[in-house]
């Protein structure tokens, strides 16, 4: 190859994919691997905020997934498009439990 933005390079990257063989995959057919990409966002929080995304997640709170993959105990990878989403829904929250501190 090249010249990686030419059309002949695309085709020659597309006829270089491998198929998994039939006892590998298990059908009466070649298979071809797949990748999928998907944008997301990492977020690290504390155990409590990531048991409480993962509960908004489940109870399809936005109408749709957002966590694309639990990590462990502090990460989460989740879609890069429901971040303003969720930061604006977490700040409501925090101003719901928050009391103003009197002054004396």
């Amino acid at each position: 190859m090249t010249d990686a933005g030419s059309g002949s390079d695309a085709m020659e990257v597309a006829t270089n994919i491998s198929p998994i063989s039939d006892e590998a995959a298990g059908f009466g057919k070649d298979l071809y691997k797949m990748v999928y990409v998907m944008k997301g966002i990492l977020v690290e929080c504390d155990p409590s905020m990531k048991q409480f995304l993962l509960h908004l997640d489940e109870t399809n709170a936005f109408k749709k997934k957002f966590i694309i993959e639990d990590l462990d105990e502090t990460h989460l990878f989740i879609a890069a498009d429901m971040l303003d989403v969720l930061q604006s829904r977490i700040d409501d929250l925090m101003d719901m439990i928050s009391f103003p501190l009197a002054e004396k």
